[in-house]
């Protein structure tokens, strides 16, 4: 137990603070490079993975047989509401996103997917999945390399064949640094480390700088579980929770701790200093589940925000406010503690419905899985139990006045026939100044095949859900009647286009197993791209990608004349087509693109009033 952490630990220094109602300790530690990698050169001719259907993960069978109750008990409380709606569409104030690129950004993943993205300036696409890393062209949706985690991480050193694989990996990009930071975890008890990569230029399959940190850090027979990340200027954090050797999660689980690390110093190789808050207390409760608030339109100076709640409760309105004070070297550094009350109870769901087929799709508990600060306001999704319908819902709370007199409003996003599970939320713009958010989700449904979508929110205002991606089939991979879905999805700003924002999620394939999706969304509160009217004409463009001459048919009601003109992705006028008169039925307009430079434009034809009445991506190759 020794040994390991002897190897990598410079110093070691422990400190312990106990103030009225808070308690936690704070660790100092050394990590020195364990190696660089150019993930060009790794090699995985066969890129071949094992996964046990039979079984759940190594801490589980505990705690999903109490979790399990726990839904069969919220089941019955609150049974589904009989309804015949099958349309994803409601009456809604906001206009719904648009999808102006998607592609299956990878397949064959583990059990759970655990999918997520970053997206660069340059519209570089990684994704990261159990168990695999792949980098994809955003202008084409174009593979241009993947390797399993375990390969891209191999300079680490961990080589014991029993526990050397890689699991729950997440990715961030910096916009300040053009640069990347990977995390991923290895093993568990004993054989537990959190393995962390940073890359060295903005090409993420060049060279990479990786660290590992032994989960049993303090020899107390803990290991490190359920990474959630996030940057500030100068710093990386990440949570997870710590749990006991062998233990379930009701006797194993100690603590959440957050680790503060100085991105420069993973960015060129050197040595990490860092430190670990750890034995995080409120009024003598552990903390659990410590997600980190990401950024909003700017990546912030200040040292970030968490939030937590009571996860396995089947009805709770609490949801705790945590902030970390200070940088890495500051020595007045501390945490608070916010408990806020919501005005609107969350709690654990039922698992997801499938059609054609009695198997379930594992919604997990109500912890919060995404979150964003802009200004003095937070926002934060979860997945929640609607008691009026019995459906898994989406939970989405605002914080405002978050650094002087913190309170939260909360809705539930549902749908009858759907269950929803897995958010995450970005944010989206400012209009009328008014914070946009887009929050997206997976769904599922009696009659509804797995898939993806997502609406737009605004001073408690919503849009229609904009489908993403349709399943192909329903899913099921393990032999039990609780299939996985999550563990999560993942969301971030187009940083080179303000109103535009990238998401992955999980979709049912044809072989009935994982579809990973991902999609760059559009507001139409961004300008010089208006929003549809209502009476919007359905538009079919091809080919599409296309080289150099496109068409698209539309269908009008009455004989109209349109303006038709092309915008690029960042709302900017490109050119004016032509006005013309056209006839009632069917129409097509072909033209020529072959001068446009390669990415994505929308097509536009609005009529005399100057209402938008087609809207069509084109993707230029």
């Amino acid at each position: 137990m020794r040994k390991p952490i002897l190897s990598f630990i410079v110093c070691f220094l422990c400190t312990y603070v106990i103030h009225a109602q808070v308690q936690y300790s704070t660790t100092t530690l050394q990590c020195p490079l364990s190696g660089t990698v150019h993930l060009q050169n790794c090699n995985d001719t066969f890129l071949a993975q094992v996964r046990n259907l039979e079984i759940h993960e190594p801490d589980e069978s505990a705690e999903y047989e109490a979790l399990m109750r726990i839904k069969t008990a919220q089941q019955n409380k609150y049974p589904y509401k009989a309804n015949t709606h099958k349309a994803l569409k409601t009456t809604a104030p906001l206009t719904a996103p648009t999808v102006s690129m998607s592609f299956v950004a990878d397949s064959n993943s583990g059990t759970p997917p655990d999918n997520y993205l970053c997206v660069s300036k340059n519209n570089t696409c990684v994704s990261v999945m159990n168990s695999f890393i792949s980098v994809i062209d955003g202008n084409t949706g174009i593979m241009t390399k993947r390797t399993g985690l375990k390969t891209m991480s191999l300079p680490v050193g961990l080589n014991n064949i029993m526990n050397d694989y890689r699991y729950d990996p997440k990715i961030i990009y910096d916009p300040l640094e053009d640069k990347f930071i990977c995390i991923m975890l290895n093993g568990v008890n004993a054989a537990n480390y959190i393995v962390v990569g940073f890359s060295q230029s903005n090409d993420p399959k060049g060279n990479w700088n990786f660290y590992k940190f032994y989960g049993d850090y303090k020899g107390d027979t803990t290991w490190f579980d359920y990474p959630a990340i996030t940057i500030s200027k100068n710093e990386f954090y990440f949570t997870g929770n710590k749990l006991g050797f062998n233990t379930s999660w009701q006797a194993g689980f100690r603590n959440s701790v957050i680790y503060q690390i100085k991105k420069a110093d993973g960015y060129a190789g050197q040595t990490l200093n860092y430190k670990i808050w750890d034995s995080i207390y409120y009024q003598g409760k552990p903390i659990r589940n410590l997600h980190p608030v990401k950024n909003g339109s700017s990546i912030s100076a200040a040292t970030p925000y968490f939030l937590s709640n009571r996860n396995f409760a089947t009805q709770n309105d609490t949801v705790f406010l945590i902030r970390l004070t200070d940088t890495l070297n500051s020595a007045n550094a501390s945490i608070q503690i916010n408990p806020l009350k919501s005005n609107l109870a969350y709690g654990v769901a039922a698992d997801g419905r499938q059609k054609d087929t009695a198997y379930t799709l594992a919604t997990n508990d109500a912890r919060i899985l995404g979150a964003f600060k802009e200004g003095d306001e937070i926002q934060f999704v979860n997945t929640s139990i609607n008691p009026s319908n019995g459906a898994a819902s989406i939970y989405h709370g605002t914080i405002q006045q978050v650094s002087s007199n913190p309170s939260i409003q909360a809705q539930l996003l549902s749908i009858d026939s759907l269950d929803m599970a897995y958010p995450n939320i970005s944010y989206f713009g400012v209009n009328n100044g008014n914070i946009v958010s887009v929050i997206n989700c997976n769904y599922s449904g009696p009659r509804t095949f797995a898939g993806m979508h997502a609406l737009i929110s605004k001073a408690g205002q919503y849009s229609d859900w904009t489908n993403i991606k349709k399943g192909d089939s329903n899913i099921v991979v393990l032999s039990a009647k609780q299939q996985r879905w999550g563990d999560y999805t993942g969301s971030q700003i187009d940083w080179n286009f303000p109103g535009n924002a990238w998401v992955i999620g999980i979709f049912g394939n044809a072989k009935r197993g994982y579809g990973n999706y991902m999609a760059r969304l559009s507001s139409p509160y961004n300008v010089g791209i208006p929003p549809l009217v209502a009476n919007k004409i359905n538009a079919i463009s091809y080919p599409n990608p296309c080289y150099q001459f496109t068409a698209i048919d539309f269908t009008l009601a009455a004989s109209a004349v349109l303006n038709f003109d092309m915008y690029n992705s960042n709302g900017q006028l490109v050119g004016h087509l032509l006005t013309q008169f056209c006839e009632e039925g069917v129409n097509r307009l072909q033209f020529n693109i072959g001068y446009l430079s390669a990415g994505m434009y929308h097509l536009i034809a609005t009529n005399t009033t100057g209402a938008p009445l087609i809207k069509v991506p084109i993707l230029k190759q």
